[in-house]
């Protein structure tokens, strides 16, 4: 099994390697859009803008980073067409999708936008100032391009790295059934794609599948408005930023282009405590496109406002 190529080791994050094998060959370089096109075309979002970390916009269309031909058009195509075509089939067809395609389809976005990131000035006016993302800040994010090897070898999993959970969303047949939100430092990441929609932990260890999934569960038999969705990503964001104790990843590698991937959960307290201000004031961001404010969301002492459930414990159905 070959499996050299670590970027990290060196800090080699440059354009003339693959971002995912790391491949110097010129004359196979393509490029990878972070989103793929078909969904830029499918939700006009080809010349819509995006916010980068250091708050300047760039179209949709322009992320693209440097991928071999191998990797662009043989893994990574087969990742993208199993994908989209549980989406083109509907919520029932995507809940019976493999969660492995799902975790490298979405961690190759994240990873892919901090990559493209690497090659643009944080201020075009003084270049001197470095780029956008360093690559100290991508040292961080070392397990997650391990993991995402997934997409060229044959991975078995003793354990499960991620926590995924799967939504219908409500349809509105234009640019408003597409929301999409990372957290860089939380490795949270959520999209609606239509009917579709999911958030996913990219390196929880599972923890937050067990610890939320009785509290979804009532929330994935109705289609969820927007704001519902946008509440359930800032509850798992901000739990995975109480998170205090980091998951064991290992990496055994077999003799045939194969490998395994141990898990190992971490034991005991592993959260901060939960602080409603403080949750509020993350909320506050998610529905700020709605007009609502700090004041409208939070209720000292500890009360939140909320659309997915009522003050009796029922399911909010939210119209269009």
């Amino acid at each position: 099994m070959d499996n050299t190529y670590n970027p990290f080791d060196k800090m080699q994050f440059t354009y003339n390697n693959c971002f995912l094998c790391g491949s110097k060959d010129v004359s196979q370089k393509t490029l990878e859009h972070v989103f793929p096109k078909w969904l830029l075309k499918r939700f006009e979002l080809w010349n819509k803008q995006i916010q980068l970390l250091n708050g300047t916009l760039i179209s949709y269309r322009q992320l693209t980073i440097p991928c071999c031909n191998k990797c662009n058009n043989e893994y990574l195509s087969r990742i993208e067409n199993k994908f989209r075509r549980a989406v083109d089939n509907g919520y029932d067809a995507f809940l019976n999708l493999d969660e492995e395609t799902i975790f490298l389809w979405s961690a190759k976005i994240l990873y892919g936008l901090l990559y493209k990131q690497l090659s643009l000035p944080f201020d075009r006016k003084s270049p001197r100032l470095g780029t956008i993302t360093s690559p100290d800040l991508l040292e961080k994010y070392r397990i997650l391009h391990l993991l995402l090897q997934g997409a060229r070898y044959k991975t078995k999993y003793e354990g499960k790295p991620w926590s995924i959970f799967i939504f219908q969303s409500q349809e509105y047949k234009d640019e408003r059934d597409f929301d999409y939100f990372d957290g860089l430092f939380s490795l949270v990441l959520g999209i609606r794609i239509g009917r579709v929609s999911f958030v996913i932990c990219f390196e929880d260890a599972g923890i937050q599948k067990v610890m939320f999934e009785d509290y979804f569960r009532d929330l994935q038999e109705i289609s969820l408005h927007p704001i519902q969705f946008k509440e359930i990503i800032a509850k798992v964001h901000y739990k995975q930023i109480l998170f205090r104790k980091n998951p064991f990843f290992m990496v055994v590698e077999g003799k045939e282009n194969d490998r395994t991937v141990l898990v190992n959960q971490p034991t005991g307290d592993l959260f901060d405590e939960w602080d409603f201000e403080d949750y509020s004031k993350i909320l506050s961001l998610f529905f700020k496109p709605y007009g609502l404010h700090l004041k409208d969301i939070y209720h000292p002492p500890g009360k939140t406002i909320s659309f997915l459930y009522g003050e009796e414990g029922e399911v909010k159905h939210i119209p269009k």
